[in-house]
């Protein structure tokens, strides 16, 4: 058993298949970026079967979501819209499972660092790209070269995965063996393993980045057949892929902004699977004996963001009240109907890792007028919470959030901004007064923690540098970054998640859901991850049930 006191031990060589449980006691363990942290679904009745399911003698899976992403590149764009149209196309080293486990995918073995920076993977023999070139080291090489290159970033290019696992070079040391080294030790760097795109050499050396945005090019089991932007992509069995030709010969996302028309969709039979589902709609869904409704708890922490350099929000009792200030409780048990199940306790949620002394706060509006008081708030000064409309029922959250602010006697206004504004201005740290906002990162402890330092998501409260506790929390978060002693690694995390919640930068709130109707003639479930997983390891492609 390899000793997880011994960063120069970490070296256990693999086949993809380290429990959680000893992932965890290495300090290696996680589940996704924007990762999901459980899952629950419903099922009433047997899954039934259509005549639908077979469109001119070919299988069709159609799945509508309100979005699409803006280009096809994955070292152009991070999100979750653009993992799921990739996932069924182009591949990764490593993916979770199910239960969250890390297993191989193009690799058929990973070897731990023995010298803290550097994880060897031997690659599975005879896998090629859909042009016929062979998925090898150097592919693994130029990957990670191309995401590095300063001159692509000059240009767009904007993969964070490298730089956030700390690669210093890529080490080839035969055609199916490559080595992965980080400048230092890091806790960052394994989890991350299952992001990274892996790209065709062939293909992405010699086309310009206007084309790689349009037309991917993978070793995945659907191939791309084409993208009709605003509408529709679609994309084809690949019937040489490695692990056996996928049962549905036709995958097609739909983009369709409005949630009744993808509920239409699903209500006739057009729709096999539509993401985003309103809660107000779950008993349409339940009512109909064709479909069925999938629920996902994910790692996004909806919270109130407070700009701690701003004049009003400096003094932390002021923030503090905040707290007091909000009924968490009832917008979730009448706003979102129960679907979140609790508040939020601290921004860590993993199991094992939250700091178990933090508790949330009560409803005290008494409490929170108090501390307003003695903070010297100007209760005559407008106060803003910005928000967008993306999100369950986002709107409806932010104007019961306004509504108790207004209870104390605060003049409190939603304002609603574009996605791409409120992105824009969080990015550059520019909100001057409240924000409600969701950020998502991998759910084990030592990632999590660097939420708030804007090393994993868009954070505009400047608290690292606008509160009393911030350089503090920056230089334990640096020790712990490099610390894979799990008892060390575990009180470092604890420590922070006090630091930061002395602070209250963050009014917690509670975790996203994700919904969705699915056809009963559809063999498949969301994973514990945001992005939609149709081929998981260690199972059988997502089926049409004939």
């Amino acid at each position: 058993m390899t000793d997880p006191e011994r960063p120069d031990r970490l070296t256990k060589e693999h086949d993809g298949r380290l429990t959680r449980r000893e992932l965890l006691r290495r300090g290696f363990t996680t589940a996704a970026a924007a990762g999901l942290a459980g899952a629950m679904h419903e099922i009433s009745g047997p899954v039934g079967v259509s005549a639908q399911t077979q469109v001119g003698g070919q299988s069709r899976l159609v799945l509508v979501q309100p979005n699409e992403p803006a280009t096809l590149d994955p070292q152009f764009e991070q999100s979750g819209i653009l993992g799921t149209y990739l996932n069924p196309m182009v591949e990764h080293l490593t993916e979770f499972d199910r239960r969250l486990n890390i297993r191989n995918v193009l690799a058929e073995s990973a070897q731990l660092p023995r010298d803290g920076v550097t994880y060897r993977f031997r690659l599975r023999s005879g896998v090629e790209f859909w042009d016929g070139t062979p998925l090898d080291a150097n592919a693994i090489k130029f990957t990670y070269e191309r995401a590095l290159n300063p001159e692509n970033r000059q240009k767009g290019l904007s993969d964070p995965i490298p730089t956030l696992q700390g690669v210093d070079h890529i080490r080839v040391i035969d055609p199916l063996t490559v080595d992965v080294v980080t400048g230092k030790p890091s806790t960052l760097a394994w989890p991350f393993f299952v992001q990274e795109f892996i790209l065709a050499p062939r293909y992405y050396g010699t086309r310009a980045f206007d084309q790689t945005a349009i037309r991917p090019m993978g070793s995945g089991p659907w191939r791309f057949t084409r993208w009709d932007k605003g509408d529709r992509m679609e994309m084809s069995a690949n019937t040489g892929y490695w692990r056996g030709r996928p049962q549905i010969e036709t995958l097609i996302f739909r983009t369709v902004p409005d949630a009744g028309t993808r509920l239409a969709l699903l209500e006739r039979g057009e729709a096999d699977i539509i993401t985003t589902v309103n809660p107000d709609d779950l008993p349409v869904i339940r009512a109909n004996s064709r479909l069925r409704v999938e629920s996902a708890l994910t790692t996004f922490r909806v919270h109130i963001g407070v700009p701690c350099n701003q004049p009003r929000w400096r003094d932390r009792r002021a923030r503090m009240a905040l707290n007091y200030a909000v009924n968490v409780d009832n917008i979730i048990k009448f706003v979102l109907g129960g679907l979140p199940r609790e508040r939020t306790r601290t921004p860590v949620i993993t199991p094992g890792w939250a700091n178990r002394d933090i508790k949330p706060y009560p409803f005290d509006q008494s409490r929170a007028r108090e501390l307003l008081t003695a903070a010297n708030f100007d209760f005559t000064q407008p106060v803003k919470l910005y928000t967008t409309e993306a999100g369950m029922k986002r709107l409806d959250v932010a104007q019961a959030i306004v509504a108790d602010l207004n209870k104390m006697g605060m003049r409190a206004e939603v304002q609603v901004l574009q996605p791409a504004v409120f992105t824009s201005r969080l990015r550059a740290k520019e909100f001057d007064d409240l924000y409600l906002g969701t950020l998502g990162a991998p759910s084990y402890g030592p990632i999590e923690v660097a939420l708030p330092t804007g090393d994993l998501g868009l954070d505009s409260t400047h608290f690292t540098t606008a509160t009393q506790n911030g350089p503090r929390y920056m230089q334990v978060y640096q020790e712990a970054r490099v610390t894979f002693d799990d008892r060390k690694s575990h009180e470092l995390v604890n420590t922070l998640q006090a630091l930061f919640m002395e602070e209250a930068a963050w009014i917690l709130l509670y975790r996203e859901v994700f919904l969705f109707g699915v056809n009963r003639r559809t063999d498949w479930r969301p994973t514990e991850y945001t992005r939609l997983h149709l081929w998981l390891p260690e199972e059988q492609d997502a089926r049409i049930i004939r």
